[in-house]
């Protein structure tokens, strides 16, 4: 049982990443595409996605909850619109991140629950507040230099293990409605990823890599499989 515990969480790590890519893929599409036509593409994306969205909950229709798919439409829109008529500041990116968290951790209670509001605030899946977050995390990290990843996972590490020794550990497990803990957690994992990955400057041998990652949507369809299994 706790080697599955350890494996469910390190595996719930995963959307971190993917959304934290997604923003990047966005930044990409702001220097080729119209609001229009990406808008067009994420709304059918969205409603698409709502297949694997019953895989986890048949009965989804009751509380209409959004989950990967949705919020990767919509923080991909996000920083497209953010890239295409604001062109901030780097810098802005994180600060934009820690502001987006905190409405979350301060906001989200006061929050009524109505109708589409989950796809905004936190309801019992992913959420654009605070997921929106690690979109944000990625632009920056993807453009800084590489030295300030090491820098901020550094930090953020640091921070997570005093947010430890101060708080419960327990709450570094608080996901969805996501704790200063997991936010720490988040960052740090982000950082340090593109830290890594980024001191290595050709992938030309690395194809299956490349393949697995351009096609890594499709993993969300399949991973439900292997847990069952």
């Amino acid at each position: 049982l706790g080697y599955e515990l350890i494996y469910q969480f390190i595996g719930g790590l995963a959307p971190v990443l993917f959304f934290a890519v997604s923003g990047i893929t966005a930044v990409f599409q702001a220097e080729r595409k119209d609001f229009r036509s990406l808008f067009k593409f994420y709304l059918a994306f969205s409603i698409l996605g709502f297949s694997y969205n019953t895989m986890w909950n048949p009965d989804f229709l009751e509380g209409f909850q959004s989950d990967v798919p949705q919020i990767v439409a919509l923080g991909v829109i996000g920083i497209f619109l953010i890239e295409k008529f604001i062109k901030p500041k780097l810098y802005i990116y994180l600060i934009a991140a820690v502001i987006i968290f905190f409405i979350h951790y301060f906001l989200n209670d006061l929050v009524p629950d109505l109708p589409l509001v989950s796809f905004i605030f936190y309801g019992e899946n992913f959420s654009f507040f605070p997921w929106f977050f690690t979109f944000l995390v990625g632009v920056y990290a993807y453009k800084c230099k590489n030295s300030n990843n090491l820098m901020l996972s550094g930090l953020s590490l640091f921070s997570l293990i005093i947010f430890n020794l101060l708080f419960s550990p327990e709450e570094v497990l608080v996901k969805f409605d996501m704790s200063i803990g997991y936010f720490f957690l988040s960052s740090t994992i982000i950082f340090i990823v593109f830290y890594i990955v980024r001191l290595k400057k050709n992938f030309n041998n690395y194809k299956f890599i490349l393949y697995v990652g351009k096609n890594s949507f499709l993993f969300l369809y399949i991973h439900l499989l292997i847990i069952n299994t």
